[in-house]
């Protein structure tokens, strides 16, 4: 990847970022080498008609969680209650692992130099004991681990459960009457724990080192991850925020009117915006080339937590030596 700084425009659109959204856009050598293309967060959401029937408000910590969870399915409401992504692909039980572990103060898995920060981790050991909890007493699709996304989306999409979480272009699906038949009573809260945090993460722009044409490259990148020529963000605005319903990275085109009027078709707006201020990245270890292996590898060892197959930290310490292993190549 070729450094950005020098770039005509660039210091603008650095101005312009969402909070945290620099450190993603950097290597491990401090150096930013990306544009976003776009920001997503872990928004947890609820059916209020199955919450109703237990005479319940949204969860605001994991101990209620499990509590509703564990009377949702002793009165046959749900089954199962909770419908997570525990699943390999595209990294979602990780994804999944980092929002749970933010949103008990432990969202800094890895530093500012991509080191991992897992081992000790109360948050991170907290979350799978919990996760184990709720395998072990059926309060997920004992399948869950096998299930694709399709039918994980389908099982809260349907009715079937209460609580799941996914990124906003999720919940744009879920809240659409032709997808969803449970649309009507689906609606974004934010994540239980004692933080409120959850995990941000996204998708970037970057430059070959070896570019021929530099200047043209970044005339190109910049109209896709940035404001291009005529400072309109045009990309950002219209395809990332308002088609997909995603946070561009940037205050302006998150702020921006129309975009807030599109989110408020599928999301409760003021609770959105409250969650997405309210983030945690992973930071600079996303831009190494050896990431997206170790975080596959990652939810393997994960799974094999929650089965029993290994102990928390025995799983824990795998992957802090996975992540060191990877670094030093």
């Amino acid at each position: 990847m070729k450094e950005l700084t020098g770039f005509k425009g660039l210091s603008a659109l650095l101005a312009n970022r969402n909070p945290g959204v620099e450190d993603a856009l950097k290597g491990s050598d401090g150096h930013i080498t990306a544009l976003p293309y776009f920001r997503g967060a872990e928004i947890f959401v609820v059916n209020t008609q199955h919450l109703a029937k237990i005479n319940a408000k949204p969860p605001t910590t994991w101990g209620e969680f499990l509590a509703q969870s564990r009377e949702i399915k002793a009165k046959v409401i749900a089954q199962p209650p909770y419908s997570p992504y525990w699943i390999n692909y595209a990294f979602l039980m990780w994804h999944q692992f980092a929002a749970e572990t933010a949103s008990e103060g432990g969202g800094e898995l890895f530093d500012a130099k991509a080191a991992p920060q897992l081992v000790n981790n109360s948050a991170a050991y907290s979350t799978l004991q919990r996760w184990k909890t709720l395998y072990q007493e059926s309060l997920v699709p004992k399948d869950i681990f096998t299930t694709d996304y399709g039918g994980v989306t389908n099982i809260f999409g349907g009715g079937k459960s209460s609580f799941s979480m996914r990124y906003q272009a999720q919940v744009v699906g879920w809240r659409d009457p032709s997808q969803s038949p449970a649309a009507p009573h689906i609606t974004n809260v934010i994540i239980p724990g004692s933080t409120g945090k959850t995990h941000s993460f996204g998708a970037y722009w970057m430059m070959a080192a070896a570019t021929q044409s530099p200047e043209n490259a970044w005339t190109l990148l910049n109209y896709l991850g940035g404001a291009g020529k005529d400072g309109s963000y045009y990309v950002p605005t219209q395809l990332v925020a308002i088609t997909l319903g995603l946070s561009s990275g940037y205050k302006s085109v998150d702020s921006d009117p129309e975009v807030l009027a599109s989110w408020g078709k599928w999301a409760d707006v003021s609770v959105l915006k409250q969650q997405l201020a309210n983030t945690v990245s992973l930071g600079p270890v996303v831009n190494q080339t050896w990431y997206p292996n170790f975080a596959t590898q990652a939810c393997s060892t994960l799974q094999q937590i929650v089965l029993g197959q290994t102990s928390i930290q025995a799983g824990l310490k795998s992957m802090s030596d996975a992540a060191t292993s990877a670094a030093a190549g």
